[in-house]
């Protein structure tokens, strides 16, 4: 594997249940975390079908898509 040959650590995302959400929360809190700057499309709950079909299609290089309640 070409990773494992150059030494290339992979960051990746895994659901670890609340463990993981308090720790995020409490980074978020923190101000470690720059949410803001990992958002790159925001829509309402109302819009949420023109919001997959951004997310899916990475229209706008839409990378990570929030809905808004």
């Amino acid at each position: 594997m070409l990773a494992a040959r150059n030494d290339v650590a992979l960051y990746t995302t895994r659901g670890e249940g609340r463990s993981s959400c308090r720790r995020g929360l409490s980074m978020m809190e923190q101000g470690r975390l720059p949410v803001g700057r990992m958002i790159t499309r925001e829509f309402p709950l109302e819009r949420i079908s023109e919001e997959f079909a951004t997310f899916v299609e990475r229209k706008d290089n839409a990378i990570k898509v929030l809905v808004k309640p």
